[in-house]
Order: C-alpha cells, then sequence, then structure tokens
C-alpha cells in the first residue's frame, strides 16, 4: 500500500510530493492522517488538486485513480465507486470517461500509433466542456470506424455495440452536458480508467476492448 508521502505527491507534478508547497504539503499532510485514523471525509483540496493534476499531464495514473475512488466515497453515501468497470453505472461523468476511452481505443485501431491522439487534444475538454468536446469527438469516431469497418467489419460492429451500451442510458434529449461538476469531473476520469483498463477475460474483446498495453506514464515510476 501506498504511504502518506507518495498519496501527497500523487496531487504534484511528477509526483513529487517535495514540489508542493510547504504549508499546502502540511496541510494535507495532516487532513488526510485525520480522515485515515478518525474516519473523517478527505480534504476536499485532494480530490481538486489530483483532477487537476489528470488535466494537466492528460493521463490517469493508477494512485491518481485510487485517490480519486477514496474521496468519492468517504464524502458520498451515493453507490460506491469502485476500480474495477461497472457497466451499469448510470452517473453521466463515469459513462462519459467510459466512452472516451472507446473513442480512443477506435482510433488506435483505425490509425496505430500516431503522434497526437484525442486524448492530446481532447481529454482536458472532455472532462469540463463534454457538449463541445464529443460533438468533435463523434465526428472523428465516424471516420475511425469508417476505416475499421474496411480492415475488419466484426470489430466495427463490436464498437457501435459497445458504444450503444455506454450511450444508451445517457438522457437522449438533453444530449451531452455543457459542463461536469468537479465530482463527476472525478467519475469521468474513473469511468475512463475502468475502461481503458478492462480486461472480459476473452482475448478478442481484451484486444478490442482495452488499452492497457499502451504506456502511460505510471509505468515508468
Amino acid at each position: 500500500m501506498p504511504g502518506i508521502w507518495r498519496l501527497i505527491g500523487a496531487t504534484a507534478r511528477d509526483g513529487d510530493a517535495r514540489k508542493i508547497q510547504d504549508n499546502l504539503r502540511g496541510q494535507l499532510v495532516v487532513g488526510l492522517m485525520a480522515s485515515i485514523l478518525d474516519g473523517l471525509p478527505y480534504p476536499a483540496t485532494l480530490l481538486a488538486r489530483t483532477i487537476a493534476r489528470c488535466h494537466a499531464e492528460q493521463s490517469v495514473w493508477p494512485i491518481r485513480a485510487g485517490l480519486i475512488k477514496a474521496v468519492l466515497n468517504r464524502r458520498s453515501s451515493a453507490k460506491e465507486v469502485t476500480m474495477s468497470l461497472d457497466p451499469d453505472e448510470p452517473n453521466t461523468g463515469y459513462r462519459l470517461g467510459r466512452l472516451f476511452a472507446v473513442l480512443e481505443n477506435i482510433q488506435h485501431v483505425a490509425q496505430g500509433n500516431i503522434n497526437v491522439t484525442i486524448r492530446d487534444r481532447y481529454f482536458s475538454s472532455a472532462m469540463t466542456s463534454p457538449r463541445s468536446a464529443f460533438a468533435e469527438l463523434m465526428r472523428l469516431k465516424n471516420a475511425h470506424l469508417k476505416k475499421v469497418r474496411r480492415s475488419s467489419s466484426g470489430l466495427a460492429v463490436h464498437f457501435e455495440r459497445l458504444l450503444d451500451e455506454i450511450l444508451g442510458p445517457l438522457p437522449p434529449a438533453k444530449g451531452f452536458p455543457a459542463f461536469l461538476s468537479l465530482d463527476d469531473q472525478g467519475r469521468f476520469i474513473l469511468g475512463y480508467h475502468n475502461q481503458r483498463n478492462f480486461r472480459s477475460g476473452s482475448k478478442a474483446e481484451d484486444s478490442a476492448d482495452s488499452l492497457a498495453d499502451l504506456p502511460e506514464a505510471e509505468t515508468a515510476k
């Protein structure tokens, strides 16, 4: 299990707690220890700083996903958020995170390893302003799926069914929300992380559904 120093460091650039101002670092340590020992809600700044690092670096480290899950579960009496994929989770932020991971995978299958991906260009905006970001992402998806269909019609059908499953529970009349609250941005990150690392047990489905084998910042840690 990661220690306090590493947990605090996960909220900082490069995962280095020394890059946090001394007074803020002290507040985070005291607040986190009080939460652990007394069962109190985790410090609100812990969620905000962790989400901000995911924004800035456009990637999700496992330890950051774990921090977000812990904060959300401690502060809410709603259904517990897990670290494994929950296909029945109705939260809009969570489903949009899953959707982004699938769109990223469709692009990867269609174009292979490219220098600039939709994650590089749209991750932060999709998390904060979904309506404008996903309008463009869904347009790009059509072009990417067309290319996938030329090489594997079965894989294209698989992706289409997965997209329908994710989008089905979202309110069709409202479309994509204009903005996501901070908590829902956290759920977006968890949905993205869980979908990206999903393993079904079927080699064919895992090949289509998971981007876990692509490099992430945490793998170098």
